[in-house]
């Protein structure tokens, strides 16, 4: 995790999240920190592919530098909730014969550095979140949000977003549970970021596609990491992630409800302290 000002252009120029005029303010308003995972304890991240410390064992994250924090919900990571991956797409192998078991490579982000990392900017870790809100009251979607109080508002300018090892094999390949995503079927499958003021008001919602095959569209099931921009949210306490697929199935969506994040910019007030609390994490 990373603290920049409106003074470094690098991430500006990276992101494309603000306007060389702000940027270049002598008298900056504002201050950026950017939040990447790499550097939080070993204690905040999934200790093995499947992430056996995230069930049970009150799991959470938190980042001191921003005040973002999340934890499971009903500290159960299949009930909804984010985690922190050091695991890239080279950590596991998913075929057709062993598909009963994929679940168990749920951390595995479809990204390889070449030395295994499987992060963004930052390499080493990101946040890998999963859950949807179809699921409630058993299980919800994942939330992130600002825990220096109740209160606390932030701007989140943007952040990366990457499929998962699981979800991508669930839309590419036959497993008897799932129906292959296809032009013929117009099949989709996309990640929703909603955010949501101290009140808990929602404020907007960014909608990006995961994988499309709608009406000739040639992105297909999406690869590496993309830049998204939340800016249109404004001040939010929280960011819940949300999902939509077309592949329904009687108990809702079949497609595995992942999607890998990192570097997470935050806009704060310039001369705002910033301290993040455990205790305020929803």
């Amino acid at each position: 995790m990373k603290k920049f000002r409106f003074g470094t252009l690098l991430v500006c120029l990276l992101l494309g999240l603000c306007s060389l005029t702000s940027c270049t303010d002598d008298k900056p308003a504002f201050k950026l920190i950017q939040v990447g995972f790499d550097d939080l304890p070993d204690d905040m991240k999934a200790d093995d592919v499947y992430g056996a410390n995230l069930y049970g064992a009150g799991y959470y994250w938190l980042d001191d530098l921003s005040g973002l924090g999340s934890k499971p919900y009903n500290d159960q990571y299949y009930s909804g909730g984010s985690a922190i991956s050091t695991f890239g797409s080279s950590s596991c192998e998913l075929t057709r014969e062993n598909a009963a078991n994929w679940y168990m490579y749920q951390m595995a982000v479809d990204s390889n550095d070449g030395d295994g990392n499987p992060g963004c900017l930052t390499k080493q870790a990101c946040l890998v979140a999963y859950g949807t809100s179809e699921s409630e009251p058993w299980a919800k979607a994942a939330t992130i949000n600002f825990t220096d109080s109740p209160s606390t508002e932030r701007v989140i300018l943007g952040l990366y977003i990457c499929n998962t090892v699981y979800a991508k094999s669930y839309m590419t390949m036959e497993t008897g549970f799932n129906t292959v995503m296809s032009p013929l079927l117009n099949s989709y499958f996309k990640v929703e970021f909603k955010g949501y003021d101290a009140n808990g008001n929602k404020t907007g919602e960014v909608e990006v596609y995961l994988a499309d095959f709608r009406n000739g569209s040639t992105l297909g099931v999406r690869d590496g990491w993309l830049p998204v921009s939340l800016e249109s949210l404004g001040k939010i306490h929280t960011l819940q992630i949300d999902f939509e697929s077309s592949d329904e199935g009687e108990y809702g969506m079949n497609t595995p409800a992942y999607v890998a994040i990192d570097d997470i910019v935050v806009r704060a007030d310039y001369e705002e302290a910033i301290s993040g609390n455990k205790a305020n994490i929803q």
